[in-house]
């Protein structure tokens, strides 16, 4: 019986076993162990082929190679925690060490070649979505709180409780709030608030059916 290629070439097996079902594997374990210090060996170990197999897979398949996938995953973690981070609280240093880079410096080279940004512009970035949110989030409690504290016990010529509660919904969507379940949400005509003579209007209403009767 003569051997066959495939078992006598080893080059052969590699190529054979570089699918995309290796890839699946190579990545997975990639992508659980990112913040580990792994190796092309550790990979291929966990893919259950060969260091060669694995190079031959991420180059074919998704061209590249498993350092340079390794690498294009911990850059997105890092750039994640940028922007997630309290810059009071977080360095960049501190981001580039947590994910494998040992260089401040190779980092924020590699970081600015994949993003067209620094790390420290996203670090900025992230604090000032945090601070946008924040200052959301209490608008819109004082918006609500007015709302909500004007038709318990505001008085009978509020806008807020005149015109069938269109200044409350005026004055949310003004600031770009939704109205909360429970708010008056009838909408004012073509996006305006209500008119001043309007609201005197169902002011005086009541008065005059008093004294009507």
């Amino acid at each position: 019986v003569f051997p066959n290629s495939w078992d006598t070439d080893p080059a052969a097996r590699d190529r054979t076993d570089a699918s995309t079902a290796t890839l699946r594997r190579a990545i997975a374990f990639i992508d659980e162990h990112a913040a580990r210090d792994i190796s092309i060996a550790d990979v291929a170990a966990a893919a259950n082929v060969t260091i060669r197999a694995v190079q031959i897979a991420f180059r074919r398949h998704y061209g590249t190679t498993p350092a340079g996938y390794l690498r294009r995953v911990r850059l997105e973690r890092a750039r994640q925690d940028l922007l997630a981070a309290d810059p009071a609280r977080e360095s960049v240093t501190a981001v580039a060490y947590r994910w494998g880079f040992a260089s401040p410096g190779q980092f924020t080279a590699a970081y600015q070649q994949a993003y067209g940004v620094t790390p420290d512009q996203t670090l900025r970035q992230g604090l000032a979505a945090h601070q946008a949110s924040t200052f959301r989030q209490a608008r819109s409690r004082d918006v609500h709180g007015m709302i909500l504290g004007d038709a318990a016990g505001g008085h009978a010529g509020s806008p807020l409780r005149s015109n069938g509660g269109r200044w409350a919904t005026y004055a949310l969507e003004t600031v770009g709030i939704r109205p909360m379940p429970g708010a008056v949400q009838h909408r004012s005509v073509a996006g305006n608030p209500p008119g001043r003579a309007d609201c005197h209007e169902r002011a005086v209403a009541p008065s005059r059916q008093r004294s009507r009767s």
